[in-house]
């Protein structure tokens, strides 16, 4: 006789066990327990009804426009934040840097364009190792984001004296300046990582330059402070030369350089004077002014008034 599979094969009675039908109905029971609840959001991990009320223009972020550098990166060494790079990025003047221009202190120590520029350039850089012309492009570049194009300032004509009042200077026009490379090239210019060579007609001596940055210019600065006050002569061109001359001629002594800068013959001295002004990585901040009055024509530099920070 056979024997029911459910029955226990001894006493012949179901067995005390699951039935298929237990199993199956335990299968979906466990199936069921395993489920995953739907997600909760836990306490306070929504928007709260403070942010909900947060109004959009507090909610604006500040944007950002990029800046060419007349240098293309290319004198900084490697590790500078600006090392080859042809642009870097700013954020646009705000309320921020109102303060930062408005401060006295700052104002009285004369640093509050270096601060102003530190505050709107996105990449952490010290500002007294960036070039003097990559440090102008910045400037006009921050001038441009908070105030626009339009610079109000009063021109004098060259020729004829005639004022010319609330000239409308456009900043967009502001660009890198372009060297005369046929006359650099007629002195033998070559340049360098840090700068440029270049043969000085008088001397024959072949100059090594370096482009001066904000610490030089502050050094320079400094220089001319102590001789006021000592009641000694302006020698900011000499100090200059010093500044700016790494080798003559295979000799780097310091001493000797110093010396060189004090005695070099006046056609090399301004042989090298407009070498610097031509070679240097700058913006070209002047314009081709036509007088109203002698309808002359001259090459006017862009002056840098109160105006320019401040416009009313």
């Amino acid at each position: 006789m056979a024997t029911n599979r459910n029955e226990d094969r001894t006493t012949g009675m179901p067995k005390s066990g699951p039935t298929v039908a237990d199993s199956a109905n335990s299968t979906a029971a466990v199936a069921a327990a395993t489920q995953q609840p739907p997600p909760t959001m836990p306490p306070g991990a929504g928007p709260s009804s403070a942010q909900a009320d947060v109004p959009d223009f507090l909610r604006f972020a500040s944007p950002t426009e990029w800046v060419d550098l007349p240098s293309k990166g290319k004198f900084y060494p490697e590790g500078h934040p600006f090392h080859n790079k042809e642009q870097i990025e700013i954020k646009y003047m705000t309320a921020k840097e109102e303060d930062i221009l408005a401060s006295k202190s700052l104002l009285k120590k004369g640093i509050a364009i270096d601060r102003l520029i530190k505050s709107v350039c996105v990449d952490r850089v010290n500002i007294g190792s960036l070039l003097t012309g990559d440090k102008n492009a910045i400037m006009v570049a921050a001038r441009v984001t908070g105030y626009g194009t339009d610079y109000s300032v009063n021109l004098q004509c060259p020729v004829c004296a005639a004022r010319n009042e609330n000239y409308n200077w456009d900043l967009s026009e502001v660009a890198p300046q372009q060297p005369d490379m046929e006359w650099l090239e007629k002195h033998g210019y070559k340049p360098t990582p840090r700068g440029y060579q270049i043969t000085l007609p008088k001397t024959g001596a072949r100059v090594s330059v370096r482009f001066l940055n904000g610490d030089d210019e502050e050094k320079l600065d400094k220089l001319q402070s102590n001789r006021k006050k000592a009641n000694l002569g302006e020698s900011r061109m000499t100090d200059q030369f010093r500044q700016m001359i790494v080798e003559i001629s295979g000799h780097s002594d310091r001493t000797l350089i110093s010396k060189f800068a004090e005695s070099m013959p006046a056609g090399d001295a301004r042989v090298l004077r407009k070498s610097y002004a031509e070679a240097k990585p700058d913006v070209d901040m002047s314009i081709n002014y036509v007088c109203g009055e002698c309808l002359s024509e001259s090459e006017v530099d862009m002056p840098m008034t109160a105006e320019f920070f401040w416009p009313e």
